[in-house]
């Protein structure tokens, strides 16, 4: 996953991704419009542009849309147990490459006046290298029970399209993509308890997922390990375990015994509440 106790301090606007916060030798913007053909967002050839800070600033301003959610996330990648990214170091799963599933249960939540309290999402990324180098794709399935107004708030604060640049999870997954899926509608299970760190996500023929304790080699008593992230902008502690699981689509996964996490979920358009 990505580096979690990243420090970026430039802004792009919401629709024109800037790249040299994060890869400086790209300092351009790479504007991004959606494929009818594959229903996708995907990346049109970059334009050389300069937008200063202060218009960055703006244009956050002018979407004028608050929002914040609470509740609780777990997910599992295809790196080793710990995941050296969540230290600065590059992936260690087997290709060197990084995948994801997670998995949000929102226990409180709103955008603007629209109510989110107890609804659900998924989202699944994968890049071939660092998720910092880019050229990643996104995929997010949201909640059955969602009405028409749930889905496109959940689908905005996922895809960054009313939020502080550079501050959540969201916006810098989503700035490390040139593929970005149109949202999945679809019923969501779900079923966790992050004190046993145990846990079953899954969306009926898209992905499952099976968390449970890191186990100790030798005497097969479940271990427990933390990580915190005090500087994090996806969250500031994880709860580390171990997982499996499988997917289909637009992005194919499948691995298992690797790192997991459960999370505590406080966010908002100005980044995580800490």
């Amino acid at each position: 996953m990505l580096m979690a106790g990243g420090s970026y301090r430039r802004h792009w606007s919401s629709r024109d991704i800037r790249r040299d916060t994060l890869c400086p030798q790209r300092a351009s913007l790479i504007p991004y419009t959606v494929c009818a053909e594959s229903q996708a967002i995907k990346r049109i050839e970059p334009k050389l542009l300069y937008r200063t800070e202060t218009q960055a600033r703006g244009d956050s301003a002018m979407a004028g849309v608050s929002w914040e959610i609470k509740g609780t996330e777990f997910g599992n990648c295809n790196c080793d147990y710990g995941c050296p990214c969540q230290f600065m170091g590059r992936p260690s799963s087997v290709n060197g490459d990084c995948r994801y599933t997670m998995f949000t249960q929102i226990d409180e939540g709103q955008y603007a006046d629209v109510r989110l309290d107890g609804l659900r999402f998924v989202w699944m990324g994968g890049w071939p290298g660092a998720v910092h180098e880019g050229n990643g794709v996104l995929q997010l399935i949201i909640d059955d029970g969602a009405d028409d107004e749930q889905r496109k708030a959940i689908r905005r604060i996922v895809y960054n399209e009313d939020t502080d640049e550079l501050l959540t999870n969201y916006s810098i997954y989503c700035a490390m993509c040139t593929t970005i899926h149109e949202p999945i509608v679809a019923p969501i299970e779900l079923d966790f308890d992050v004190e046993a760190r145990t846990a079953h996500g899954e969306v009926p023929e898209i992905v499952v997922c099976d968390i449970e304790p890191v186990r100790n080699p030798v005497t097969g008593k479940a271990h427990r390990a933390q990580i915190v992230l005090p500087e994090g902008f996806g969250s500031t502690m994880l709860e580390t375990a171990s997982g499996s699981v499988k997917s289909t689509g637009t992005v194919p996964l499948e691995f298992s015994d690797t790192f997991a996490s459960f999370s505590k979920l406080h966010m908002t358009d100005h980044g995580i509440v800490r």
